[in-house]
């Protein structure tokens, strides 16, 4: 995982793996709409997703509204 982190690091798109906390942290001010911070495949899915799915998902979703 840290090779692949590094070499992603270096494209012209780097991505920055965060935990859900460090995520919440950068969505100061925003009410987030249902299901709140998820794995990207639960959120509002079309189909029942298994907690393994869950699991593997690469990255998380939300929405949220900011007054």
């Amino acid at each position: 995982m840290t090779e692949a982190l590094r070499i992603l690091a270096e494209t012209a798109t780097p991505e920055v793996a965060r935990t859900p906390e460090q995520i919440r942290a950068l969505l100061p001010g925003y009410e987030l709409v249902e299901p709140g911070l998820v794995p990207a495949a639960r959120w509002r899915p079309e189909h029942e997703v298994s907690e393994q799915d869950a699991l593997h998902s690469n990255c998380y979703a939300a929405v949220g509204r900011h007054d």
